[in-house]
Order: C-alpha cells, then structure tokens, then sequence
C-alpha cells in the first residue's frame, strides 16, 4: 500500500506537469495563429493603403491637368487586381483636400486624406530679354583692373593670360516676379557669340555669391576685375562664385548658345540662395581665345541675352513678369526747359498724348533707335506719329478709331508689349498690337464718360497698382465735369479713385514715376504736379505753356516731356 502510494504521489506531479505543459502549448499555438491573423490583416491593410496613395496621386494629378478649375472626383479606378477612388474640394483654386480609398479584392479596405494640397496652374513659357534700360551686365577684365565695361555692346569671356588678360561676362535677370513656391520645369540661358577668335574654349557657367553694379563704362562707377561696385573689393580679383559648374558650351562657332540653369533658377525661387547673377568663364591658358558675346546694350536687340523659362505655380499666385525697374529718378520738380521738337514739322496739326518706347520696341515695323523714340497721338488726323528723341519722324499710321487721344506702352501684365490707346468719344481703353490693330478693349464709362489720358504704372515703392493703367478725365460716369485719375487693372476693373477737383483746369495728361507710389499730372492751363496714390499733392511747377495736352517720362534720362498744343511743340523739362 505504501508504495502505491508512494508511486501515486510521484505520478501526480507528473500528471500536472504533463498538463500544465499541454496547456501553455495550446495556448502558444492559439495565439501564434492569432498573431498570424492579424500579421495578414495588417499586412492587407497596409496594402490598401499604398492603393488608397496611389488614388490620392492620381487625384492630384487630375487637378493638376484641369487649370485650376472644375475638378472632379476620380470613380472607381481599377488597379491591378484591386480598385480605388477620390473625392476633393474644392472644386476650383488651391490648395484642396483630397480623401483616398483604396479596396483590395479581398474586401480590405483604407482612407486616408491629405488636406492643404496645392494645386498648380499650367504652365507658362517666358522669355526675359531686357534692353539697354533694364538689361543687367558687364565684363571683367584682369589686364584693366579698375576698368568698367557695363556700357559695353560686348559680353567677352577669354581665358587668356597677359598680356591681353583674362576677361569674364557677368549678367542677372530680374526674376522678382516668380511666385514663391514656383516648379521651374525648364530654364535656358542664351546669349549669342558673333566673333570667335582663337582656339576652341569652353565656356562655363556659375552662380555669383555677391551683388555687383552693372556700371556705365564710367570710373567707379560700377564692378571691375578688383571691384564688385567700383569702389568695394571683390573677396576674390575676378568676382566672387560659387565653384560648382552649372553649365557649359564648346565656344567653336558662332550663334546661339544655351545653358541649362533650371536648377539655378528653381534655388533662386526658392530662396536657397540670392538672384546674384551668373559669371561666365573659360580656365585661364596661354592663348588668345576671345569669345565676344551680345550684351544688353547691343543694338542688335534680337540677339541680346535672354532667358528662358518654363514654370508653374499654385492656382492664382502666378504672376507676370515685373515691371522694370527705373534707371534713373523721374522724381523732382524740374528748373527749366532743356529742349524741344516741333510736331507740326512732321505733319501733326493737335497732338494730345505721347508714349515713350524703349530702343529696340517696334510699331509700324519699325525699331525704336538705341535712344528711344517717342508715339504721339493725334485725333484731328486721326494719325499716330512715331519719332526719335529729336523729333525725327520714322512713321506714321492711321489710328483704327476717330478719337484716339492718348497711349501707353504695357511693359508686364495681360497685355504686355501692347499698346493701351484711350477714345473719348467711345469711353473706352484699346489694346493694340505693335502693327496698330485693335486685340482687345475695355468700357470706362463705369466711371467716367470721357477717358483721356493714359499712363501704365510700371514698379512702385509699395508694389501696389503694378501693371495697372491710370486714366485721366474731365468728366465722371455720367458725364458731368469731374477731374480725377482712375486707377484700373488691366481688364479695366476699377482699383482706386482719385478726386482731382482741386485742379485748377482738367487733368489731360498722366504718367506714372516709375519705382515710387507717385503720378505726374499736367493741367490744361500747363501746371504739373506730383501726387500720391492718394491724390496728395506732394509739389507743383509750372511748366511755361498756356495749353498742356500731354505729359510723360523719358524712361531713358528721366527728363520730364510736355506737349505744348498752343506752340505745336514737345518740350524736355528738368
């Protein structure tokens, strides 16, 4: 009896164990299974959910293809062997919310949602190629150390050593106008090489690291081999650079040449790094390799240096190129009449509004010369004339409605490179073209009956009203006398009003003082005023004639230009 219970005793722990063992095996292989399980339901819900992203791209891409409006859901999409969908809103602009789902074949399902997405615009293609005005570029040479070439029609890069020294072209392009966040999909910089002396050079591009001063040819007045503004040392004789290569082209015949500076171009909109302009190089040698490139100032306008892009935006945050910045300050109360032109020599009989153009700007087929010319505007004959600076005339065109009375030229904007032309008797603003059709128009008599003169607002202080046109009258929407400045966007929509009735007779001519918040009126009594914005007067001159019909800027030496109709002249103030 004993030992059976002795044997009984030491099998029990036994038997317990046994099954305590048993136990814990059961329990291990239960929630090994349950493990499985749920390692394949999250490995499907994962897999839905990289089929969900895929809906949320393609979504974004569709919006992205839409131009900024009319958006739609994306259905169900097959996938493979499983199926997605997308909703968004808004349903125009940006930036939108897009909610994503994805559906495996086997019922697994995820949503996912990404708000604040942007939404961009389609793309625009422009090409920047700036005069003598607003052209930006110079040349160093190590042989002249303090010489200045920013006047130059050459942009020379030569790798040689002396005695003839090395020399490097420095050009920047005014980009202020590219939307934060902007997708540089392409950007091309061209200049044109017309005298290739010597043995092949490769010519190399690479970003400036310094503000430089492009200069006159003037001493110290802007950057040499040893200065970046005439005055303050480079770091580095030669100008300061970054080391990497952007670019570059084998300098072995003469033409067009392009380097890719999309990358560049993108870390300027960025702000990775400053718009300090880009060098162009050869490595130093023994040799004579001269590469003469087109400046800015060339008077072959079509081969000057160019840029361009090809870029994207959010929806409503493009913009168009900047107006350009002013070379010199339109902004003081002239002394005295420096010159004059008659207009009766050239046929005019009642000249009311002039424009200035640029050089190289075209009307009528014909180029403006290297010092600009002038467009008036004559609606007794119906006629615009064209003429140099001297009064020289270089064309004339019938104006395409009877009572044209003023014009401007539209640097940037909508109608940019067009002229907008006011008619009095039909209350409206004309846009034509550089062959003096008609493109488009707009009605002024939501707010005067009787548009006169006409100014484009280029640069200002604030930024407020760039690219926007402002109109003088005598007389409200009504027709009732009424002397004021209307401010306009160039679709004609009304910005901003100016009661001018403190005048002592109509405002007829408006010019905008380029790179300030200020207009230059003239009276037809001939007093000139410069006002704000606002319409606060901030100074006055006479401008010695008894009958004004015009006033505007010579963009190129800031000389203030009155049509004087009772003397049949145009008169320089400064």
């Amino acid at each position: 009896m004993s030992g059976r219970r002795e044997g009984g005793f030491l099998l029990l722990p036994v038997v317990l164990a046994l099954a305590l063992i048993a136990s814990v095996a059961f329990l291990l292989s239960r929630e090994g299974a349950v493990h499985v399980r749920r390692a394949a339901t999250e490995a499907g819900i994962e897999r839905a959910r990289y089929v969900a992203e895929a809906a949320l791209q393609h979504q974004r891409w569709r919006a992205n293809a839409s131009a900024c409006t009319g958006y739609t859901d994306l259905g169900v999409t097959d996938f493979g062997p499983h199926t997605y969908s997308a909703t968004i809103a808004p349903t125009d602009g940006s930036p939108v919310a897009i909610t994503a789902t994805g559906d495996l074949a086997d019922g697994t399902r995820r949503t996912v949602r990404e708000e604040n997405v942007p939404v961009l615009d389609t793309p625009r293609t422009i090409t920047v190629q700036p005069g003598r005005i607003t052209g930006k570029d110079a040349y160093l040479r190590s042989a002249q150390p303090v010489t200045n070439y920013g006047a130059d029609a050459d942009l020379v890069v030569d790798p040689a050593g002396p005695p003839t020294g090395e020399r490097r072209g420095l050009l920047q392009f005014d980009l202020s106008g590219l939307a934060p966040g902007a997708v540089v999909e392409s950007a091309e910089l061209g200049v044109y090489l017309h005298q290739n002396t010597g043995d092949v050079a490769t010519v190399e591009a690479r970003r400036m690291t310094r503000d430089w001063v492009e200069g006159t040819g003037a001493a110290s007045s802007g950057a040499t081999w040893e200065e970046y503004d005439g005055v303050n040392n480079w770091t580095t004789p030669g100008g300061d650079h970054a080391a990497a290569v952007i670019d570059s082209y084998p300098a072995s015949s003469t033409g067009w040449k392009t380097l890719d500076v999309r990358s560049l171009v993108q870390g300027w909109v960025d702000g990775a790094y400053p718009n300090q302009g880009v060098m162009l190089l050869a490595q130093p040698n023994s040799g004579n390799r001269d590469k003469h490139h087109y400046s800015s100032d060339s008077a072959q306008c079509a081969l000057r240096p160019k840029l361009t892009l090809t870029y994207r935006c959010q929806c409503g945050a493009c913009s168009f190129p900047p107006p350009p910045a002013p070379i010199c300050s339109a902004d003081y109360l002239p002394g005295a009449q420096t010159g004059s032109f008659s207009t009766s020599a050239i046929g005019a009989s009642d000249v009311w509004g002039l424009t200035f153009l640029e050089d190289c700007m075209a009307f009528n087929g014909v180029s403006a010369p290297l010092d600009g010319a002038w467009l008036l505007v004559d609606p007794a004959n119906k006629s615009f004339y064209m003429t140099d600076t001297s009064g020289g005339l270089l064309t004339t065109l019938a104006t395409p409605k009877d009572d044209m009375l003023d014009a401007a030229y539209v640097h940037a904007g909508v109608w940019r490179d067009h002229l907008a032309v006011t008619e009095g008797s039909e209350a409206r603003v004309y846009f034509l073209d550089s062959s003096g059709a008609v493109q488009d128009f707009f009605p002024t008599d939501a707010f005067t009956a009787h548009p006169v003169g006409v100014a484009y607002i280029g640069r200002t202080a604030s930024g407020a009203y760039q690219n926007h046109l402002a109109v003088s009258s005598d007389k409200d929407a009504f027709g009732a006398s009424s002397a004021g400045i209307y401010i306009v966007d160039q679709a004609g929509n009304l910005r901003k009003s100016i009661d001018l009735s403190g005048l002592p007779s109509e405002p007829w001519g408006v010019a905008h003082v380029s790179g300030t918040d200020k207009l230059l009126i003239v009276t037809e009594g001939g007093s000139a005023s410069i006002i704000d914005f606002d319409g606060n007067p901030l100074g006055g001159y006479s401008t010695g004639v008894a009958q004004a019909q015009g006033i505007a800027i010579n963009a190129m030496t800031c000389q203030h230009v009155v049509n004087d109709k009772g003397s049949e002249a145009i008169l320089y103030l400064e």
